[in-house]
């Protein structure tokens, strides 16, 4: 499983980002594309690893399909949400920038009131087998 969760993270050349070296995608990346079976099912096909939606009026209309892991890489690199990560050490930092921005914007997932603790299970979860799999994080 941790391959799969590892694919979703880095480029085709192997390599993670260098602006999120020491960010926490990891984790926005299993809560948001997922690393259950069902999960990977969905969004590994649309090379969507952060489960960005399309948004219409303000509300999410669907996941976006990328063309590559590569494209969708890119286009969050270069999102608002990317922005506020930028630097971060900390998965709290991390978290905390994602859902509690400064005005005029928005959180990163403003319709799940248990967003932010279902990013730390995730966190736990990936830690755990990251551990297991002889991986120190």
């Amino acid at each position: 499983m941790f391959l799969q969760l590892a694919g979703w993270t880095v480029g085709q050349d192997g390599e993670r980002s260098r602006d999120y070296e020491g960010a926490d995608v990891h984790y926005g990346a299993a809560k948001e594309g997922g690393w259950t079976p069902d999960n990977l099912a969905h969004n590994m096909p649309l090379n969507n690893p952060f489960g960005v939606n399309r948004i219409e009026h303000g509300e999410p209309v669907g996941n976006i399909n990328y063309p590559s892991l590569a494209a969708a890489i890119s286009a969050w690199e270069q999102s608002m949400a990317a922005d506020r990560i930028r630097g971060d050490q900390d998965p709290n930092d991390f978290l905390h920038d994602l859902q509690h921005p400064d005005p005029p914007d928005k959180p990163y997932n403003s319709k799940d009131p248990l967003y932010d603790d279902k990013f730390e299970k995730a966190y736990k979860a990936v830690l755990k087998f990251m551990k297991l799999c002889g991986i120190n994080p």
